[in-house]
Order: C-alpha cells, then structure tokens, then sequence
C-alpha cells in the first residue's frame, strides 16, 4: 500500500467545514437504519494506526453509540470505513503537533485501534469532538467503575462548555443496554425495554428475568420468547455495574454457562443479596461459572436459590468448594430437587459444619433429594450443633428418627420452621420424639407434616402436645394430604373434648393457623373437625377439596358445619374451603353464605370451585352488602353467569370493606368465549369492581391515617396521592400463582380458540366493535393481575416452589 500522503485542502476550503448535503443524507439515513443520532460530523484528516503516516480524508461522525469514519468513493458512492463502540473507549487525548505550532492531533484509543485527528489549536471543531466522545462514553456506561474509565489528557480549554451528561438510574440502564446491543450487533428488545422502565417506575428492586424477556403459559408450563444467547448478555452487561436491582430471579428459564457467568458478575455488587435460579438447567458447568465469581469472595450475597437445576454431587461440590474459599457466608441456601445423594449432602455438610458456617447458617433447603440414612446422618451431624432458623427436608426419604434426635440435643436451638413433608413418621419412638419438640420448643413458628405417612395416633398426639407447650408457640400447622379420614377427625373430636374440659372460652390451642386440606374427611369427618376445633383461638383453617358427595349421604353435616364456624367461631379471621372436580356442595352451601351477613369477625374467606351457581352468588351478594369486615374473597369456577356477575356488580356499588379481590376469571373466560357479543357489558362490570376496590383501599387508607394521627400530613395534597397510589398497588383487583398463569394462557391465545391474539394479548385486525369489546376485557383482565405478577412467580421468601407450582 502506498505511504504516499494525501495532498491537504486549506481550512477555508474544506478541513473543518459542515458536511455537504449529499453526505447529509447518507447519514441520515446509515443512523436512522441503526437507530442511532448524529451528534457531530465533520470533515477531517486523519491517520490510523493500522496505516501510520498515511494522513486520510474522512467525514468523522459520532452517533449515539459509535464513532464512524466515512469515504467518498467513485462516482459519489460513500463507504463505511470504521465503526466502533464508544463504549469501549480507552483513551482520549490531544496532543501539539510535531510539524505545526497552530495544530493538533486529537488522539482517540480503542482496544483495537486508534485515530489521530488533525484539527487547527483551540478550534470550536476540536472541542465540539472531544466533548461529543466524552458525552457519549459517560451516557453509555453507567456505573462503571474507576478502574475502566478511559484515560483522558484534554486541556481544560477544550472542556469550558462540557456539561457532563449525570443519568438518573433508568436512563442510564437504558443507554447502557442499547449500546451493548448495538457493540454485539443484535438488536434490542422493545420487552426488554419496557421492562426497565416499569421497574423505575414502581421502585421494583427485583430483577426478574422472566418478566424481563416475557414469557407465557402453555399447559400449565412457563414458554418464554425467543431470546438469543446475545440478548441475554446485553442484559448482563446492564445490570453488570447498577445498583438500583438488589436481587435476580430466574425461573424456568435455562440460562448458558456464558450468561450465568455474566449474570452473575451482579453480585459482585454489594447491593445484591439475593439469587435466584429456579429451573434455569444448571448442570456442573454452570455451577463452575457461578462459582468462579462466588470463589472470590466478593459477594454480598445472603440468600441463593438453585432448585431445580441437575448439579448432581459434582456441581454441588463445585460451588461447596467456591462458596468455601470465598469465606463469605451465605446464610440461606437452597437445594431442592437438585439432584443430590448421600455423598453430596456429607461434601455440604462437611462446609456447614465449619465454625464460620455454624454460626453464620439460618437456612437450609434439601428438599426432594435422596437423602436415605446416611444422608440423614450427615444432616444430623450438622443440626446438633448448628443456629439454623429454617430446615426444609421435604420428599428425601429421611430418617426421621436421626432428625428429631439432633433437634433434641441441640436443645431446639433457634429452629422456627421445621419442614419434613413426605417422610416418615411411622413408628410409635418417631412420633414420640416429633411430640417433645412440639411440647418444649421456645421458637418454634411453623412446623409442616403434609403427605407424611403417619402413625395412628399421631395427628391427636400432635394437637396434645402442641397445647401442652408452655412457650405460646401461636404456631402455623400444615397436616394436609395425611389421609387423616372420619376415624381420624374422630379421633381429633375425642381429644379436643377432653383438652376443653380442661380450659375456658377460647380454649388456647398455641396454632394460629391449620391446614387440613385432601384428607378425605367427607361429610362426618368435616363436622367432627369443626365441632373439635370451634370456639378455640385458631386464627386460620383450611379444609380446601375434603367434600365429595357420597350416594348414601345428603352432605347436611357439611352446612352445618359451614355455618358453625360463622356462626360460632368469633376467633376465626382467615377461613378457606375450596371445591375440587367432584365437588358439588351447591345448595349446602346457601345457609353458609346467609349467615355471613351477620358476621363480624371473618376477614378473609375463599369458596372457589364449589358449583353454588347464580343462586349463591345472589345470597353471598346480599350478605356481603351487610358485611362490613370481610376484605378478601375467591369465589372463581363456581358456574358463575352473567346474571351472577351482576350480582357481584351490584355488591360492589355498596359493600366498603372488600380490597383484595380475586376476578373470577375462569367464569369471566368461558363467558366470553361463549358469548363474546357480552364483552361490552363485562368490561362495564370489570371496570365496577377495579373501581369500587380503589375507593374501599383508598377510603381505608385515611381512616388509618386519621387513627395515627398523620391526617395534617394527607393534607399535603402530593403527599397523600403518592401514599393512595402506593396502597392501590397491593389492594387492587389481584390474583395469586394460578389466576397469574391462567391469565397468560388466556393472553397466549390458547384458551379463545375463536379469536386470535398475540402474545401482548391483542386481537390481530379487529374486524367488529364486538372483537374490540373482548380486546378490552382481556386487557383489563390483564392489568387486574400485572401488579403482583412478578412478585407471585418469585418464590415465598425465596424457598423452591412447590411440585405443583412448577
């Protein structure tokens, strides 16, 4: 190649001119087409240090994310020599020319390329560039540290005008993902971008991949987009230097090593203390590239979740090994379904039993792995001597027995929650050793026995125990799927009947809450249970699916029983009793939903999926305009029409106390599809009860207000409505798990066969006002939900989900 140098036009000429009209237009259009702005050209000379001495005529642009050369070549062509990301910048300097007194070389370094800029001392040109360069790098890399901010050597001079560009966190975010994107060449995701800013906008500080690339769901499975592997690392690099997120979450969606290795460059952010990656395919290479970041010990991190994910023992001990050299304790750990036998739990626990861990550990999750003997020793090696808050052992074909004994001799320790769902309990000294826990524990707050295979006697001798506690344990019990039976609820009416011979009203039991869901009580056994337990301090029950009608028996029992716990239980403040496929409890449940009129106790109340039809829902209208307590209710898949929808209309217009409302979706869904020329009519009916739940919370938020003695402060008119909006986010029309994935299969398209829609939930070309109307109904569905959306897929203080919440 030639060294020959290109002959020099004066300054007046050409050297710092304003680009002519047909170069004008080319970049117009190159920065259009890759979504960038033009903000500084210029016609300049210039050498490169790939061409030493070769001085080039070049049009310099600099855009939004990029410096770009330009050539003029034959017949009036432009070509584009060089584009590089000014986010990788790396020095930025201007230097006196050799030759020249009165001129400059603005020398620009990247890593793999750098250009000198010949422009006259003092210039408006030359401070113009610097000051776009400059501009652009501090706008695009937000939150950089120290140590990769380019060198800069620029005389004050060139900087008198220079207002350094100082992006709140979503601007910056923003500009930081897009010039990723555009330096990796993919193009961004308008999901991703909508995502960031309704984060900033609702102060959200978790990071949920899943809502970030959207997802929907099919089968009652979570499909996400598409989203390249390059997409996930724009994300990455994002989040990489931002502490505005303090936690991630990913759940269901299988994450490469590449990504996870990027994603977790976050927690080098001592802002970031919590991880989550649920289902994401975590195999012995991911593990390795967590584990690389988590060896340092630069991580805040307190809580880390990877359920779910096939680590086996060897990615287990891979991270067992990083979390070790890191010598960060990291106080909660989660390990469910990962995989892990008898010899990965002793690699664990050999860490846990470390005295740094021992005292640093609150808790712990080996859920669903085969645990078998030797596992449970090695687990009771480290529970006799540990301050462990929280032990979850669900489904691990545990020994028992082993468990109980190092609770015991660790004199309970700070135990609070104590999960042994799906193991054993099947001998007389197991039970035995269960029942002193209960009677001695100081700190015990939850204790879940559900799908355990139990000893005969064990559900009274629990309920003994628990009350013969003399700590006021006020305890959460999960006894469901036990198939406690009508003997069983026999057996629990013999026991309480001798317990209350004993106390006063109410009869003090120490549990706050019980759920005593699929047990198959039936009729009888429902009766007995509440005949047991009614008139005693149990704040919360649950009998959800334990109602089938039987051939020989007229379900009477169960009304009665329905309406005792109204009638006469005072303490009762949460009540659920949810149908099933076979359920048919209809008409039993009419004198039920009178006797809540009268009610003045009851704050929470779920019904769902009990076939009470039109009917019922008109008696637990009426009563619910009377009532003046009850906040929350479900009474979704209970043959609701048009005609019940009505009725709900109706209550809402006068009822002042409900503020979490469930939509009966279900219903709402088979109407419309059935009938979608209704869909003006139920969109009028969603719009009533958005409303109505706005002005019970916003009315229920003054009257709190004013009993605190904070009403001279809502007189600050801003104040109060920020206050109200907040308020609205947790007390709208909501939804928990299941209504969040129906609604996405409703919006997925995959529950109106008859009408298309995309996955934003809109209808492809409405043809008719009438495929407008539904539009609006699923949208408003849709909007009913979006506030706890994120927050119902992340995990109930960050444990592993359960089976059937995939």
């Amino acid at each position: 190649m030639s060294s020959q140098k290109t002959t020099s036009k004066s300054p007046k000429d050409m050297q710092w001119a304003i680009v002519g009209n047909d170069f004008d237009e080319f970049i117009q259009e190159y920065t259009k087409s890759s979504q960038q702005e033009a903000l500084f050209k210029a016609r300049v000379n210039l050498t490169t240090a790939k061409d030493p001495g070769v001085v080039k005529e070049r049009v310099l642009l600099v855009s939004t994310f990029r410096l770009i050369t330009i050539k003029k070549v034959m017949l009036s062509r432009k070509s584009v020599r060089q584009s590089i990301p000014i986010n990788t910048l790396q020095g930025l300097a201007i230097l006196t020319s050799k030759g020249d007194k009165n001129k400059i070389i603005i020398r620009i370094t990247f890593p793999d390329e750098t250009i000198d800029v010949e422009a006259q001392t003092r210039s408006p040109m030359a401070s113009s560039l610097v000051q776009s360069i400059l501009g652009v790098w501090k706008a695009v890399s937000y939150g950089f540290p120290v140590g990769m901010e380019p060198m800069i050597s620029i005389p004050k001079e060139y900087l008198t005008e220079f207002e350094e560009p100082q992006p709140d966190v979503c601007d910056g975010i923003l500009s930081t993902y897009l010039a990723s994107c555009d330096k990796a060449g993919v193009s961004p995701q308008l999901q991703i971008v909508e995502y960031f800013m309704s984060s900033f906008l609702s102060d959200t500080r978790m990071f949920d991949l899943g809502d970030c690339i959207g997802y929907k769901e099919v089968n009652k499975r979570n499909v996400y987009n598409k989203t390249s592997p390059g997409q996930l690392l724009q994300i990455a690099s994002a989040l990489r230097y931002t502490d505005f997120f303090n936690e991630f979450v990913s759940i269901g969606y299988p994450i490469n090593e590449e990504a996870i290795g990027a994603f977790a460059d976050m927690y080098k952010r001592p802002i970031v203390t919590k991880a989550v990656f649920v289902n994401a395919g975590l195999k012995s290479g991911g593990a390795a590239a967590l584990s690389r970041v988590i060896a340092l010990g630069q991580h805040n991190l307190k809580f880390l979740n990877l359920s779910r994910n096939p680590l086996g023992d060897t990615g287990l001990q891979t991270l067992v090994e990083a979390l070790d050299r890191g010598k960060r304790v990291v106080s909660s750990l989660c390990f469910q379904s990962c995989g892990i036998t008898a010899h990965g739990i002793g690699i664990l626990m050999d860490m846990l039993c470390k005295p740094l861990w021992m005292k640093g550990m609150q808790a712990l999750d080996v859920s669903e792995n085969r645990l078998r003997k030797t596992g449970s020793a090695h687990l009771a090696r480290f529970l006799k001597n540990c301050q462990l808050e929280k032990l979850f052992a669900k489904n691990c074909d545990l020994d028992t027995e082993k468990i109980f004994i190092a609770v015991l001799e660790n004199g309970l320790g700070k135990l609070q929650t104590l999960d042994i769902s799906g193991n054993k309990v099947d001998r007389l000294s197991k039970e035995e050793l269960l029942h002193k826990i209960l009677r001695t524990s100081r700190t015990l707050h939850t204790v879940s026995l559900r799908k355990i295979t139990m000893h005969k006697t064990l559900l009274p001798g629990v309920m003994t125990a628990v009350f013969e506690n003399k700590h006021q344990l006020n305890l959460v019990l999960d006894i469901s799927e036990c198939g406690i039976g009508e003997n069983g609820s026999k057996a629990l009416l013999n026991v309480f009947q001798k317990l209350k011979s004993k106390g006063g009203k109410p009869f003090k039991t120490n549990i706050s809450s019980l759920n005593l869901n699929d047990n198959g009580l039936g009729a009888k056994g429902i009766k007995n249970v509440v005949d047991a337990l009614v008139d005693t301090d149990i704040r919360t029950l649950s009998l959800d699916r334990n109602y089938k009608p039987g051939f020989f028996s007229s379900g009477k029992e169960v009304g009665e029983a329905l309406e005792k716990c109204i009638k006469h239980w005072p303490q009762l403040r949460n009540f659920s009793f949810d149908g099933g496929d076979s359920s048919q409890l209809g008409k039993l449940a009419y004198p039920f939903l009178e006797a809540l009129a009268q009610n003045t106790t009851l704050t929470q109340l779920s019904i769902a999926d009990n076939r009470i039809g039109d009917v019922g829902i008109e008696i637990l209208s009426e009563s619910l305009k009377k009532n003046k307590t009850i906040t929350s209710i479900d009474v979704d898949r209970n043959k609701i029409t048009m005609t019940g929808l009505i009725y709900l209309e109706d209550m809402c217009v006068v009822n002042k106390s409900l503020t979490d409302w469930v939509v009966p979706m279900d219903d709402i869904t088979r109407i419309c599809k059935n009938y979608p020329e209704k869909a003006e009519d139920l969109k009028e009916i969603l719009n009533e009860f958005e409303n109505s739940m706005d002005r019970n919370a916003e009315e229920l938020t003054k009257e709190a207000d004013e009993k605190k003695g904070d009403f001279q402060v809502l007189a600050n008119e801003n104040w109060g409505e920020q206050v109200v909006t907040r308020k609205r986010k947790d007390t709208r029309i909501i939804g928990g798990l299941k209504s969040t994935l129906r609604l996405k299969k409703i919006i997925a398209g995959q529950t109106l066969d008859a009408k298309k829609f995309t996955t934003e939930g809109k209808i492809d070309s409405p043809e008719s006002k009438e495929d407008e109307a539904v539009r609006e109904v699923f949208n408003k569905l849709a909007k009913a939900e979006s506030n706890k959306a994120s927050k119902s897929r992340a995990l109930p203080e960050g444990w592993g989900l359960d089976p059937e919440d995939d």
